[in-house]
């Protein structure tokens, strides 16, 4: 029998519902919300995925710290900054608010 999770989360891509599929994905095991966080990479849909993994500190503490690392590649220092820094992330909040 096929995965609950792996059918919707192929739909939702299928039909280029990156949203969806991040959702469907949170759900499953480690691997799947692996995927998840790659997806919310890929997509830059980082608000998103840390509305959806807000009751997980250990995934949303990676997806703010990939969000930082986002704004730096955008030139957007401060709210990097803050974005590190709200993740423990204090060497490179220090860095963001140097540049």
């Amino acid at each position: 029998m096929t995965d609950p999770i792996e059918m919707k989360y192929k739909i939702n891509m299928d039909l280029k519902r990156y949203e969806r599929a991040i959702l469907e994905l949170s759900k499953g095991n480690d691997e799947q919300i692996e995927r998840a966080y790659n997806l919310t990479k890929q997509h830059n849909l980082y608000h998103y995925a840390l509305k959806v993994f807000q009751n997980n500190q250990k995934v949303s503490t990676k997806i703010r710290e990939a969000l930082g690392d986002y704004l730096m590649g955008q030139k957007n220092y401060d709210t990097a900054g803050l974005i590190f820094e709200s993740c423990g992330q204090f060497d490179k909040a220090f860095q963001a608010f140097k540049v």
